[in-house]
């Protein structure tokens, strides 16, 4: 499984990934999974759209009430359930949004 798609499913998007098509039911917006997909909608790539990563933050900080996510230049560390920090730093991301991406995936990963 991607990363991207691990994150679709943490968010309850709806998929039919053979045709490379995924549905936020939230608010009923399609979006592509695959950039062989003949389609107008937009490509899930929460890798590199922060609109879209912003999500994935927001949810975790929802689903949790003692779960935070913290964004220091280029480091992100969450909070999971126990108290325990998963630090991020330079190394892990060479740009912000790829460290916060680091730092969900794993969050995710860890909690499942």
């Amino acid at each position: 499984m991607t990363e991207n798609r691990l994150l679709a499913e943490y968010l309850g998007f709806e998929s039919n990934y053979a045709h490379g098509i995924i549905r936020n039911p939230g608010t009923n917006l399609f979006y592509r999974t695959d950039f062989s997909t003949a389609s107008n909608y937009p490509y899930w790539s929460p890798d590199k759209d922060w609109n879209q990563l912003m999500m994935v933050v927001e949810k975790i900080e929802e689903d949790d009430p003692t779960a935070d996510v913290e964004i220091h230049g280029k480091c992100c560390s969450t909070r999971a359930l126990g108290g325990e920090y998963f630090q991020r730093n330079e190394v892990i991301g060479e740009t912000k949004i790829e460290a916060v991406y680091n730092a969900c995936v794993e969050y995710i990963k860890l909690k499942s």
